[in-house]
């Protein structure tokens, strides 16, 4: 054992030993009260299941909901969603250099197929 762990078994014992003190000095009402109290807390079980059916019954409203919006709002796939242009600007590897100048590349291929 190290020496942290001799210290904090020390100071366990140091004050398990005073409680049992301090309770050996009580009167009878009040350990019979204890007593009473302790069998009633023990008695009394916490009820855990409205709980996870009402975060159960959430979450599964939450997925239907979500599932419709899905459904409702899906594509028809008939083609690329609105907006794809620019989405493939900015993931374009040539730059977006390349697209400023777009139209000058147009008039350079026009010129060379004229000439």
């Amino acid at each position: 054992m190290s020496a942290d762990s001799d210290g904090d078994q020390a100071l366990v014992s140091v004050a398990k030993a005073a409680l049992d003190r301090s309770v050996e000095a009580l009167d009878a009402e009040t350990l019979a009260r204890l007593r009473m109290t302790r069998q009633r807390a023990l008695a009394v079980q916490p009820s855990r299941f409205p709980r996870l059916v009402l975060v159960g019954g959430f979450a599964t409203a939450s997925v239907a909901i979500l599932a419709s919006l899905l459904w409702l709002f899906a594509p028809n796939g008939t083609g690329p969603l609105p907006g794809h242009e620019e989405f493939e600007l900015l993931t374009a590897a040539d730059g977006l250099e390349f697209y400023e100048n777009l139209e000058f590349y147009g008039w350079l291929a026009e010129s060379e197929r004229a000439s």
